[in-house]
C-alpha cells in the first residue's frame, strides 16, 4: 500500500469519526433516544424527507421487483425505501415508527400494501 493510500484511508476514518461525534452530541442532549428518533422524523417529514427503513434480514423472492418497488415509491411518493441492517438502535426504531405513522396519515392507513400492489400491477403489466 503507497503512502498516498494510507493518508487517504486515515482522512476517510477521521472524517467519518467528526461526523459520528456530532450525532452522538446532538443524541446526547437527548435524555431518551426515542425522543431523539422521533424528533428527527417529524423534523425529516417536515421537510419533505420521507425515508423508510427496513431492518433485519431482508428476504425476496423477486429481486427485481424489490427495485422496482424502491423506485416506485422515490418516484411517486418521494419515499426513500432502504435497508438498516441487522442491529437497530433504540433511535433508529423510533424513527423508522414514527415516520411509518406519519406517511400513513399523509397516504392512508394502508399505505404501504395499497403502494406495493399498485406497484405490482404495474410491474406485472410490463
Amino acid at each position: 500500500m503507497s503512502m498516498r493510500h494510507l493518508i487517504l484511508i486515515l482522512a476517510l476514518l477521521s472524517t467519518s469519526s467528526i461526523f459520528s461525534q456530532s450525532k452522538l452530541t446532538t443524541m446526547n442532549n437527548h435524555e431518551n433516544p426515542c425522543d431523539y428518533g422521533t424528533e428527527m422524523a417529524i423534523t425529516d417529514f417536515s421537510n419533505g424527507k420521507y425515508v423508510m427503513v427496513t431492518y433485519g434480514l431482508i428476504v425476496s423472492q423477486d429481486w427485481d421487483f424489490e427495485n422496482y418497488y424502491i423506485d416506485y415509491m422515490a418516484k411517486n411518493y418521494n419515499v426513500i425505501m432502504s435497508f438498516g441492517g441487522c442491529t437497530v438502535l433504540p433511535s433508529e426504531l423510533c424513527y423508522s415508527n414514527k415516520m411509518k405513522e406519519l406517511l400513513r396519515d399523509k397516504f392512508g392507513a394502508n399505505f404501504f400494501e395499497e403502494s406495493k400492489e399498485a406497484a405490482k400491477q404495474l410491474y406485472n403489466s410490463k
